[in-house]
């Protein structure tokens, strides 16, 4: 159930507000240098049937954008809030993901200190690559697909596999085992949060010489060019305090 309280009416009825924050990579500037950056905070009324609002953050730092959305239901009593990031911004950087965190720090101290932490309930983003455009979650999914005797089973008998298992199922069992996210679940757990992938839409798949990673397997000792699955199109997690 969402919390209702004055301060979160005031803040949906603000139409446009910013919060100045220092440089997050005030390391990469000579230490003379001022800068400032800001997360800009944006609310749209949306006409959809069960979401009431949009509340935007974005921020910029050289060549990366960042910006999350929340979500606000309609019907708080029985709808929490939506926190996602995904196309057509979200992330866009090519950095990698440990690089872009003072970003995304940033951003979510400032979801926090406006809605309580408990309201959310489901993260949605896009595909794990447009987060870490590096492709290391991608590429621990498919290093464990190539060990997984469910994707095989998939792989060469669907749809009469045996274990009666959907590809997005197998999916999504492989990249909670292995943590592919992890360096985004550590991020929510310094605020108290967990998440975990609950279901996805869009199983990727190819074979291995077709990936722009596939060097980097080949270096971890994956060789051969056997079909994997290493992303999904929507990606949907459950949030849950941290006990």
């Amino acid at each position: 159930m969402i919390l209702k309280s004055s301060r979160t009416v005031l803040l949906l009825s603000v139409v446009f507000t910013s919060v100045v924050i220092l440089d997050p990579f005030a390391d990469d500037i000579p230490l003379h240098a001022t800068h400032s950056r800001e997360v800009i905070r944006n609310v749209r009324n949306d006409s959809d049937q069960y979401i009431k609002q949009v509340v935007t953050y974005v921020i910029e730092k050289d060549q990366c954008k960042i910006m999350w959305e929340v979500q606000v239901p309609r019907d708080p009593e029985n709808y929490n809030m939506t926190l996602r990031t995904r196309y057509p911004i979200g992330v866009e950087c090519n950095q990698p993901f440990h690089k872009q965190l003072p970003l995304h720090r940033l951003i979510f101290d400032t979801i926090f200190q406006e809605w309580n932490k408990t309201q959310f309930s489901l993260l949605f983003t896009g595909p794990l690559a447009r987060i870490e455009p590096k492709h290391t979650w991608n590429a621990r999914i498919a290093m464990a697909s190539t060990r997984s005797s469910d994707w095989k089973d998939w792989r060469t008998k669907y749809p009469n596999q045996r274990s009666g298992k959907s590809l997005n199922q197998i999916f999504v069992e492989l990249t909670n085992t292995v943590l592919a996210y992890r360096e985004l679940a550590s991020l929510f757990n310094e605020y108290g949060l967990k998440i975990r992938l609950d279901s996805v839409e869009k199983v990727l798949s190819t074979k291995l010489k077709n990936l722009p990673f596939f060097e980097e397997l080949r270096r971890l000792g994956l060789d051969g060019n056997t079909r994997v699955i290493y992303d999904a199109g929507m990606n949907y997690f459950t949030i849950s305090e941290l006990h």
